[in-house]
């Protein structure tokens, strides 16, 4: 059997239109697949024309919805399907875990807005599946990272899951090939190094400054509390925080951790840089300390591009979404 193989300027294409809403076309070729894939035999059948929300909801509105006693309205879980490769010789298709909320009239209520595709409504289908071993507080609870199931072509599907196991936890649990090996992290907080951030804003090519990249570049990280599902809920941009030094940084201890089989080769050398001039304090001119740790950096992100390069497959195609 052979595969479509697509160069650069192909994929650049394809990647624009990814995670477009799927179409009631494309589900109805493989709706056998997918259903089989996705749900119990005695679940409720899918739903087209699913509007997405106008707004998202807070993490605190989400758990008033679950608790209140005295709402007409069923919390419902399931999977909003996706396209990631329309292309019918390897058509690939993404469910992503959504919670949503059927009406007493039997409509279903989207309750996350899409940045990319605000307008356009999409198929969910509900599933007793979708992570059975977490609550309904738990999964609104904005502290958790939920994988989606990926689906369709099984050479895309295989390429995806396998480009990520370099990752960090973050990211290599983004997909699964089920409801039952999809998984849930901890979404965390990370303690960021001395210039790190200029580095990330002025690097070239841009590199986003997600949890993996910090993560593999050294950086510590820990769960967060309810503050800062607090700090969610209020639309504050969170994801880094001083843990009291560099000294601290560079060996973490509890809450605190480090995922060191995703650190990059050179973190070593980034830590012995930071340590030299931190913690031995070094008697050297502040520029050349400058220069010093954005050259260590600047290795760790021509690094961080080899590992997500088009030849490692798929490890740049898609990036996972809070779940609410």
């Amino acid at each position: 059997m052979t595969h479509k193989q697509f160069d650069k300027d192909e994929l650049s294409n394809e990647l624009k239109k990814l995670n477009r809403p799927m179409t009631p076309i494309e589900f109805n070729t493989s709706k056998v697949s997918i259903l089989k894939l996705l749900r119990a035999k005695t679940d409720q059948p899918p739903i087209a024309n699913v509007k997405p929300a106008s707004s998202n909801m807070t993490f605190a509105e989400l758990q008033e919805v679950v608790h209140d006693p005295e709402s007409t309205d069923k919390l419902i879980r399931g999977f909003k399907l996706c396209v990631v490769l329309g292309d019918p010789a390897c058509f690939t298709y993404c469910a992503r875990p959504l919670i949503a909320l059927r009406r007493a009239n039997g409509s279903i209520k989207c309750l996350t807005r899409d940045d990319r595709f605000p307008e356009s409504p999409f198929i969910f289908v509900p599933s007793s599946r979708v992570f059975k071993e977490i609550t309904d507080i738990d999964l609104v609870s904005g502290r958790f990272q939920m994988a989606s199931v990926l689906g369709g072509n099984s050479f895309t599907v295989d390429a995806i899951i396998n480009s990520k196991s370099r990752l960090s936890i973050f990211e290599r649990h983004t997909f699964a090939n089920s409801p039952e090996a999809a998984r849930v992290v901890p979404r965390v907080v990370c303690s960021f190094f001395p210039l790190f951030r200029e580095f990330i804003k002025s690097y070239t090519p841009n590199i986003e400054l997600t949890t993996d990249v910090a993560v593999s570049f050294g950086m510590p990280f820990r769960s967060l509390t309810e503050y800062d599902v607090h700090k969610l809920n209020a639309e504050t941009v969170i994801g880094s925080e001083c843990m009291g030094g560099v000294e601290k940084g560079l060996c973490p201890t509890s809450p605190w951790a480090a995922d060191k089989k995703s650190w990059l080769p050179s973190v070593t050398k980034l830590h012995s840089t930071l340590k030299s001039i931190y913690v031995q304090k070094t008697d050297i001119p502040a520029q050349l300390k400058y220069e010093l740790i954005m050259a260590a950096y600047k290795t760790l992100g021509k690094e961080y591009e080899e590992r997500l390069s088009f030849e490692s497959g798929f490890s740049n195609l898609c990036i996972s979404e809070p779940f609410i």
